[in-house]
């Protein structure tokens, strides 16, 4: 399969809430963090991408939330979410 080189996205304003720290299985990683990040809608991040954040990396997982109108009111807030996972 050969290595995998990773591009930078480019840079946003995000919001990153993490859900407490659990001790890693993995030998390189002392815990493992979960949680979101909210970026504007229209910023172009998908699965599978990784991001930097307190010098820690974290992939992106699943579709991103949130990416809609307010069903009711037709609203735009501006932001969606995505789930991540990184270690430290």
């Amino acid at each position: 399969m050969g290595n995998t080189s990773w591009t930078d996205l480019p840079t946003t304003q995000a919001v990153v809430v993490l859900d407490q720290a659990a001790p890693s299985t993995d030998r390189g990683a002392k815990a493992t963090h979960s949680g979101k990040v909210f970026v504007p809608r229209g910023y172009d991040m998908q699965a599978g991408d990784r991001i930097t954040w307190q010098a820690t990396h974290f992939t992106v997982y699943g579709l991103a939330m949130g990416d809609m109108d307010h069903p009711l009111t037709g609203d735009d807030f501006g932001w969606k979410w995505y789930q991540i996972k990184g270690g430290r």
